[in-house]
C-alpha cells in the first residue's frame, strides 16, 4: 500500500494539505476529489502533487487535462493565499483568464510548480495603492514527479485578479 506522505513527513506539508482539503471540501468538492497534496509551500515556491488514479486520468491512461487545471488552480491560488496572509493583506481573488500548453503525455502523478512571488508581490501593491482590482499573469509549470529539473508536461498561465479587503 503506498501512503499519501512519506513516512517522516513535514509537519507543514500536512498541515498546509488539510488546509487545503479543508477548504476544497466545503468550497470546491472537485478539488478535495482529485486529492492535490502539497509538496512545498514558501515565500519563494508553491509545488503541489497530483496524483495519477480513478479520477484524475483519461481514457488513455494519462492525466486528464481537466485534473492538470485544477492542479494549476489549486498550485497559483495557494500561493497567492500563503504570500498575502504572509502580508497580513486580506484578499478577494479568482481567475480571470487561463492559458495551456501540453508538451507531452502525462502518464504518472504530476508535480506543480509555481514560483512567480515576484509577480504575485507586483500584484498586491498595485492592489494595495490602487484599491482596485488588478490582474497580472502567473506562470506554473507542471513536471513528471522526479522529473522536476526536465522538460515540463504542461506550462500554464493563469491571470490572477485580486481585490484588497477593507
Amino acid at each position: 500500500m503506498k501512503l499519501p506522505f512519506p513516512l517522516n513527513p513535514d509537519f507543514e506539508q500536512i498541515k498546509q494539505t488539510l488546509r487545503l482539503n479543508a477548504f476544497s471540501i466545503w468550497k470546491i468538492p472537485l478539488i478535495f476529489i482529485t486529492q492535490p497534496r502539497v509538496i512545498e509551500l514558501s515565500e519563494s515556491a508553491c509545488k503541489l502533487k497530483m496524483p495519477l488514479n480513478y479520477w484524475t486520468k483519461n481514457h488513455l491512461g494519462s492525466m486528464y487535462f481537466g485534473a492538470l487545471s485544477i492542479g494549476a488552480d489549486c498550485a497559483a491560488g495557494l500561493f497567492a493565499l500563503h504570500i498575502a496572509e504572509k502580508r497580513k493583506i486580506k484578499i478577494s481573488f479568482v481567475f480571470a483568464s487561463f492559458m495551456a500548453t501540453f508538451h507531452k503525455r502525462p502518464e504518472g502523478p504530476v508535480v506543480f510548480v509555481c514560483e512567480d512571488s515576484i509577480a504575485i508581490n507586483r500584484l498586491f501593491d498595485k492592489a494595495v495603492q490602487t484599491k482596485e482590482r488588478q490582474t497580472e499573469l502567473i506562470e506554473i509549470r507542471a513536471y513528471l514527479e522526479g522529473q522536476e529539473n526536465k522538460e515540463p508536461v504542461a506550462s500554464f498561465s493563469l491571470g490572477l485578479s485580486i481585490k484588497v479587503k477593507n
